[in-house]
């Protein structure tokens, strides 16, 4: 559930960072941090708690106009405030945030204490601080993808260098990160909340690419080094849908929302008139939809139970079989993929890890993947054939007293 945001233009960088944290709190995290690369060199400041515990740590005058910050949720190592994030090299010249596992964390890590590395932290991120500070590369870009080719595992990182203030790298794998396209400025984070407040032009990052963001623009490209070609584009998605809206948190606004997200997703489909349902969405012709004989429902947590219900439904009303299935168990079993069924994946982020390794393990195998996803260009939204991609429509009502 980590959160990433980083700001590079002409705005000092701490309360964009702030802000950004901020709207990623609904991720749930028990301790943040931030780095802020100024003409002294960077300072950073990590606190465990609350991003209002951090904001309070923050020394009064901090001008860089670079920085990345970080919400975590403790895997490796407790909560503590060495374990927060941003992690640095021994020299201090690196700076960087990661979400994800790094599998062979553990072998790197004897590795460089061979070699005289002193770590401070629990964490699996701390090594790849020291692999980017320790690589001979001359530029920024190649000590990340030295770095990257020890390393084994999911991430998403973003990257600072006391030699190239002029730049964040970032780096994605199997966790979700997200260029921010402003004027004179640019962001980066793990989710479109962070960044709606500045722009609404993204680039969405696929696995295996690395960027360079710049005050005035950024560059693409692979593992191998070769240029990639991205267009911004632009994501139809407001502020406000990120904002408590007088609601205590986040769990609840989301109960109280669940009639209108029904609503989004069944708004224009049903046809009264012959009593029927356009479903193009599905993009599915209608001797597609015939040939299948099965519907397998999956999702994480609150969603493996939206799943179970819908399953329920899909027999009642269409007289087809469905089951559900937790996706966390379905990517680890090595399924069976059936051409005759229909797979169906749900997601309120759209950027839950199982259920995304689980569209990838259907599409590999040659299956037919849908999604109900509540959160236009996420991951999984990106991912699947086709599907209900939907937000909701702002609320024309006062929220209820909060309990």
């Amino acid at each position: 559930m980590c959160g990433i945001v980083g700001y590079i233009g002409g705005k000092p960088a701490a309360p964009v960072l702030i802000e950004g944290l901020k709207t990623l709190e609904y991720r749930g995290y028990d301790s943040a941090g931030l780095a802020v690369l100024g003409t002294g060199g960077t300072t950073s400041v990590r606190s465990v708690g609350r991003i209002r515990d951090l904001e309070s740590a923050l020394p009064k005058r901090l001008v860089g106009k670079v920085g990345i910050g970080h919400t975590r949720w403790a895997t490796h190592g407790p909560a503590t405030q060495a374990n927060a994030h941003p992690h640095r090299s021994e020299d201090g010249r690196i700076s960087l945030v990661h979400n994800g596992i790094i599998d062979n964390a553990a072998g790197v890590r004897e590795q460089l204490q061979r070699a005289g590395v002193t770590f401070t932290s629990d964490t699996d991120t701390e090594v790849v601080a020291h692999l980017i500070a320790r690589s001979a590369a001359d530029t920024l870009e190649g000590a990340v993808l030295d770095a990257l080719g020890r390393i084994v595992g999911t991430y998403a990182l973003a990257v600072l260098d006391e030699r190239h203030p002029d730049r964040i790298v970032v780096a994605r794998n199997g966790s979700p990160l997200i260029v921010g396209v402003g004027e004179k400025e640019m962001l980066v984070a793990s989710d479109a909340a962070a960044l709606v407040r500045h722009t609404t032009r993204v680039v969405h990052l696929d696995d295996g690419e690395l960027a360079t963001v710049t005050a005035t623009g950024f560059t693409t490209f692979d593992r191998a080094a070769r240029d990639t070609t991205r267009d911004p584009v632009e994501i139809e998605v407001a502020a406000a849908e990120w904002e408590l809206t007088g609601h205590r948190h986040y769990m609840y606004k989301e109960m109280l929302e669940q009639p209108e997200k029904a609503a989004a997703v069944i708004r224009g489909r049903l046809d009264e008139r012959f009593a029927t349902a356009r479903l193009n969405g599905l993009n599915l012709t209608p001797r597609e939809l015939r040939a299948f004989r099965r519907v397998k429902l999956l999702g994480c947590g609150s969603a493996y139970y939206v799943a179970q219900i819908g399953a329920q439904l899909i027999e009642d009303l269409a007289r087809i079989p469905a089951d559900a299935e937790a996706a966390s168990e379905f990517r680890y079993r090595n399924p069976i993929i059936e051409p005759d069924t229909l797979y169906v994946v749900v997601s309120q982020s759209g950027e839950t890890a199982d259920t995304a390794f689980a569209v990838q393990e259907i599409k590999r195998k040659g299956g037919q993947v849908l999604g109900v996803v509540n959160a236009v260009g996420s991951t999984i939204a990106r991912a699947v054939d086709g599907g209900s991609i939907s937000m909701p429509v702002p609320r024309s009502l006062s929220p209820p007293p909060r309990p």
